[in-house]
Parts: C-alpha cells; structure tokens; sequence
C-alpha cells in the first residue's frame, strides 16, 4: 500500500513538473513575441493602449490618377490590407492630384494618402496605422514597405500607454530611468515643464535601428514622454522611436 501512494506520489509530482514547465515555457513565448516597449510598459505597471506607425516617401516624378491607383494597390496588397476601391476618394485640381484612402475595423485603423504635385512634378506618399488591439508588430510593415521598388521611406513610431492614477512630477523621472534601463538608452536630453516630463537619447536596442535624428550633432533614436491628466486623473506614457512628433 505505502508503494502504491509513493508511486502516485511521484506521478503526481512528475505531471507537476511537466505543467509548470509548459506554463513558463508559454510565458516565455508570450515575452519574446513582444516587442521591448511593451515590456518597458509592462515594467511599470502600464496599460498598453495603442501602437502607431507613420511613415511617408517622395517620388522624383509626376503620376497620373492611374499611376496612384496602381500604387497605392501595390501598398495595400503588401500590407495585406483590403483594397477595395470603390472607397478611393479622388480630389484633382490644376495643381496637384489627391487620392485618400481608410481602413478601420475592431483594432486597426489605416490612413493612406498619395498625392501629385503637378507643379513640382513630384509625388508623394503617407501613412499611417495605428493598432489600439496590441495584436501586430506595427515594425513588420517597414519590412514590406522597404520592398517595393523605387520608394525610399522614412518612419516614425509611437507608443502609448498609461496608469490609472497619477503619479507626482518627482515620480516622473524614476519610472522614465526604468523604461531607459530596460532599452538601454544613453540619456542625452531631460526636459519637464508643469505635469510633462520628457527624455530622449540614443538606445543600441531599439528596434527600428535604421531610424534616427541628428540634432546639435547628437544621434536620437528614441523619447519618452510622461504626462499628468487632471481631466481623467491618469498618467500617460508615451514612446517615441526616432522622436514623439505629436503633441502629447
């Protein structure tokens, strides 16, 4: 009988072993598919709230209405996005030609504008994505953005968080050294002014390793931004890869 309960004893004991492996090895599965700014977030006991890309190109050359139809298709398509272009919005004048396009559902949300300036002779290319469901790694498109041939792109990239309280101006800069230890950052410029308080620098670790400012003859890749909200007694957190462009 004591046989008998040991070696129930063991099974159990291995069939716990085996669960708690599967459930870190899970765990550490769910981490390496995040990218290092949620991580940073999750860090400090942020709500990941959206992620968004920006990113724009010149053509050294007029298109025609066709010529941008056809472009902005081959955009889409490498995106793996809808093109559905009964929802094309054309403007033309003598100057210049204009097509808009939006895409929007549960967690992402598109905006696509091509435009021909007939007297520059030039056209140019803009996007936007923006993820609020967390669910892509908006750095994925740059890659197939970088692909189509003839277009030289630029990109810029922002992500949110926030805490649902707010914490005090001297709070700011502690939990700004957290998120800048975990990406690695060389802390080159800290400004705070009233309930904002904002760092950039130059991290080896970030992502987008091809985006980066020069400025007073300093190399910036990255930014973070803290904001008190008395409206809505929040903090928001914001990060920025090579700079925050927005207002925040």
């Amino acid at each position: 009988m004591l046989k008998k309960i040991i070696y129930y004893l063991l099974i159990f004991i291995i069939l716990i072993t085996i669960g708690d492996y599967g459930i870190n090895y899970s765990i550490a599965r769910s981490i390496d598919n995040k990218s290092p700014y949620y991580l940073s977030f999750a860090s400090i006991g942020a709500n990941s709230l959206e992620s968004r890309m920006d990113c724009w190109a010149t053509i050294r050359r007029p298109s025609s209405t066709e010529e941008l139809k056809k472009i902005l298709i081959q955009i889409l398509n490498s995106l793996d996005l809808p093109a559905d272009e009964n929802k094309f919005v054309l403007f033309t004048d003598n100057n210049s030609i204009l097509l808009n396009y939006l895409i929007a559902d549960a967690d992402l949300q598109g905006y696509f504008c091509l435009e021909t300036d007939l007297e520059k002779q030039e056209t140019y290319l803009v996007i936007s994505l923006v993820d609020s469901g967390n669910r892509r790694e908006l750095s994925d498109n740059e890659k197939k953005l970088k692909l189509l041939p003839g277009v030289k792109w630029q990109f810029n990239y922002l992500y949110t968080a926030d805490l649902d309280y707010m914490v005090t101006q001297n709070s700011h800069r502690a939990l700004l050294e957290v998120i800048s230890k975990i990406l690695g950052v060389k802390v080159m410029n800290v400004y705070q002014q009233e309930n904002v308080t904002s760092m950039a620098g130059y991290s080896p670790v970030i992502m987008h390793k091809g985006q980066q400012s020069t400025i007073n003859h300093e190399i910036y890749n990255f930014q973070v931004a803290i904001r008190n909200s008395s409206a809505d007694k929040k903090t928001y957190i914001y990060i920025g890869s090579p700079l925050i462009l927005d207002d925040y």
